[in-house]
């Protein structure tokens, strides 16, 4: 399963789409999971919680299906699940339905334009969404015919003619057409019962076979730092790299994502130059979320700025902010802050117009 977050300028702030591809056989109404790593368990998106909606119980919900696509799918997002993911944080999001099919996807928190105030409540039960047509019910099968059983020969008894002479008359005095009425009559008696015998037998509908079982899923490759070293030595395109990188980050394996995005960063992909700077990045730094020792605001703003020059709004932004903390080595960092900032607002950026004051 593949899984991202998308919003445009035509939606609502606060609303988003979370686009899902490759679910293979999960359908119907689905239920989403959002976990945030952490160091020893994770963290669980509760919207209904305002205060703390990050615990550590899972908390299953139903986003509204928007639309089908193929094999995959697109769920509505509102302000209350948005406003508490962060740009360029990794998640991981569960997905399950109603017939127990499951499956997990790292997905990449992004800029996202929000409320400048918490939402109060959960705002899911409100979204109105089409109900999909019913299925048409099956057709009831006909009831097999039954062969009718064919009917017997009727029997016919000629009436015994009297006879011409006393010499048709038996020794015993029976009449001879009296006996050969009663011989018709077991024949008759006889064929009746040989047919009742064997008749042909009424046919049996057999029963449908029952439905073979799915075949188990593959166990997912490992994704450790041996086999990110291994990847790395077959030169992998910047896309690649970047996405074995996010799967690396979703099963914590935080040195394997760190060689992953650099690598594809080097190569000018400018998402993972920012996921670079974001380990590097003081404002971002934790021994939970970073393979490094310690944060380091230069190395940040040198990644930061890959990106950033290459027009990527939300480099430009943290940019502008590891600048404008000071702690980088250069005297003019704050000046140079405001240039970025400015750059990133003109895109758009809420977070940085908030910081303009704009």
């Amino acid at each position: 399963m593949q899984a991202r977050l998308v919003q445009t300028t035509e939606m609502p702030a606060g609303h988003a789409e979370l686009h899902l591809a490759r679910l293979g056989a999960i359908g119907g109404d689905v239920e989403i999971c959002l976990a945030l790593p952490a160091a020893g368990s994770q963290m669980h998106l509760d919207p209904r919680d305002e205060t703390r909606p990050w615990g550590s119980a899972e908390f299953w919900f139903r986003p509204p299906v928007l639309r089908h696509d193929g094999d995959g799918a697109v769920l509505g997002l509102d302000p209350a699940t948005t406003f508490h993911l962060r740009a360029n944080q990794p998640y991981i999001l569960a997905l399950r339905d109603a017939a127990g099919q499951s499956a997990k996807a790292p997905l990449l928190g992004i800029a996202l334009r929000v409320p400048s105030t918490p939402p109060k409540g959960w705002g899911m039960a409100a979204v109105a969404v089409p109900e999909p047509p019913p299925a048409p019910a099956p057709a009831a099968p006909a009831p097999a015919a039954t062969a009718a059983p064919a009917a017997a020969p009727e029997l016919v008894i000629e009436p015994r003619r009297p006879a011409a002479t006393p010499a048709a008359a038996g020794k015993g005095g029976a009449p001879v057409g009296l006996i050969l009425g009663v011989v018709v009559l077991l024949a008759a008696i006889g064929g009746g019962a040989w047919w009742w015998l064997n008749r042909p037998a009424a046919p049996v509908a057999e029963a449908p076979a029952a439905p073979a079982a799915p075949a188990p899923a593959a166990a997912p490759p490992a994704r450790t730092l041996d086999a990110a070293r291994k990847a790395l030595a077959a030169d992998p395109a910047a896309a690649d790299a970047l996405a074995l990188g996010k799967e690396h980050l979703a099963a914590r394996d935080l040195d394997g994502a760190f060689l992953l995005f650099r690598a594809a960063g080097e190569k000018g992909d400018a998402e993972a130059a920012v996921l670079v700077g974001g380990f590097y990045d003081p404002a971002t730094w934790s021994k939970e979320t970073s393979p490094l020792p310690a944060p380091n605001a230069d190395q940040a703003a040198s990644w930061y700025r890959r990106a950033a020059e290459a027009g990527n709004a939300e480099a430009q932004y943290r940019l502008g902010m590891v600048l404008k903390s000071g702690k980088t080595d250069g005297a003019d960092g704050p000046e140079q802050a405001v240039g970025w900032l400015r750059k990133a607002a003109e895109q758009g950026h809420a977070r940085a117009k908030e910081a303009l004051g704009q």
